[in-house]
């Protein structure tokens, strides 16, 4: 029987790869044995949980929602991005999260100068 693969893992493969990233550096870059990052990337053992999933993104330099969006197609991508499925209530909750965080940003710049 082939092994399965979890979507997240074929697409850090590509991400490794394209980086010329060693299974080595990410093994110790997580603290656990090569062979372990290697059976995870064959599909032989599976990942355990999201805090792995984060750890292997984080030990290749890339976001678990870069891996995510990588994974999906443009009409799913338009679909997650998209504001017009949420109620008018949730997205003013989003533009006043948004507008906080911008306002804290520029406070804070403005305070290091």
């Amino acid at each position: 029987m082939k092994n399965v693969i979890h979507p997240s893992i074929i697409e850090l493969k590509k991400i490794i790869r394209a980086k010329k990233i060693r299974y080595s550096d990410i093994a110790r870059k997580m603290n656990v044995s090569e062979q372990r990052i290697k059976d995870i990337f064959s599909g032989r053992i599976e990942i355990n949980g999201l805090w792995e999933r984060d750890s292997l993104c984080e030990a290749c330099g890339v976001s678990p929602v870069d891996v995510l969006l990588q994974r999906l197609t443009e009409q799913e991508k338009a679909e997650l991005l998209s504001l017009k499925m949420l109620t008018e209530q949730q997205r003013y909750a989003i533009l006043f999260t948004y507008k906080s965080f911008f306002d804290l940003n520029v406070l804070q710049e403005n305070n290091s100068v």
